[in-house]
């Protein structure tokens, strides 16, 4: 995670990042199908109050990947 210095254009230009945060902290993982069409894992991380899901999907018969994720992000913006 990166902590950007505050600027006009925050929306569309990346300022100065202050601070940077590794969030490849121990993860939940499961599998969450076992089955003759698919299989999958999902993967809960937690940073502060929010918590990240991703799910590692695969297919029998099709030649792909799917990486699902979902962010449940609970935090306050940083005071200027």
């Amino acid at each position: 995670m990166l902590l950007e210095a505050p600027n006009g254009m925050a929306a569309w230009d990346i300022g100065e990042i202050k601070n940077t945060t590794d969030l490849d902290t121990a993860a939940d993982v499961r599998i969450a199908d076992q089955g003759p069409v698919r299989a999958s894992i999902t993967i809960k991380r937690s940073f502060s109050k929010s918590l990240f899901t991703q799910s590692v999907v695969l297919y029998d018969a099709i030649p792909r990947i799917d990486f699902p994720c979902k962010v449940a992000w609970r935090e306050n913006r940083q005071p200027r």
